[in-house]
C-alpha cells in the first residue's frame, strides 16, 4: 500500500504543481485589478465620507483661509520696494553722470577761453582777451 500511495504521489505531484502555477498565474492579474480598483475608486468615496462626517461632528468648524488678499498685498508692497530701491539707484547714478558731464562741460569752456585769449594776446588785440574770460566766468 504505501508503494502504491508513493506511485500516485509522484504522477499527481507534478500535475499539482502545475495546476497551482496555472491557478497563481489567474488570481494574480485579477487580485491587482481589484486591489487598483479599491485604490481609485472606493478608497477616495470612503475618505471623503469620513471627511464628511468629522466636519459634521467638529464642536469648532474651520473658516475658511482668506490667504490670497494677505498673499497680494505683501507682494505688492515687497515689488514696490524694489522699484523704490532701484529708482533710487538709477537716480544716483543719472546724478553723478550729470556731474561729470557738467564737469566735462565747464573744463571744455575754459580751455576754449583760454585758447581764444592765448591766440587774441598772439594776435595783440589785447581787449578781445578780456571778452574771451567773460564765458569763463559765468559759467558755474
Amino acid at each position: 500500500m504505501r508503494a502504491q500511495v508513493r506511485r500516485a504521489a509522484r504522477q499527481v505531484g507534478p500535475r499539482t504543481s502545475d495546476g497551482i502555477v496555472v491557478a497563481r498565474g489567474w488570481a494574480a492579474p485579477r487580485l491587482d485589478y481589484v486591489a487598483h480598483a479599491l485604490e481609485e475608486q472606493l478608497a477616495p468615496r470612503i475618505s471623503a465620507m469620513l471627511s464628511q462626517a468629522a466636519e459634521r461632528i467638529d464642536p469648532m468648524p474651520r473658516r475658511p483661509a482668506r490667504r490670497w488678499p494677505m498673499v497680494a498685498i505683501v507682494a505688492g508692497a515687497a515689488m514696490g520696494a524694489i522699484g523704490f530701491a532701484l529708482y533710487r539707484k538709477s537716480a544716483q547714478e543719472w546724478a553723478e553722470s550729470m556731474k561729470d558731464t557738467a564737469h566735462d562741460a565747464t573744463t571744455w569752456v575754459n580751455e576754449k577761453a583760454d585758447r581764444a585769449k592765448e591766440r587774441a594776446q598772439h594776435l595783440g588785440h589785447h581787449e578781445t582777451g578780456h571778452k574771451a574770460d567773460e564765458p569763463a566766468r559765468k559759467t558755474p
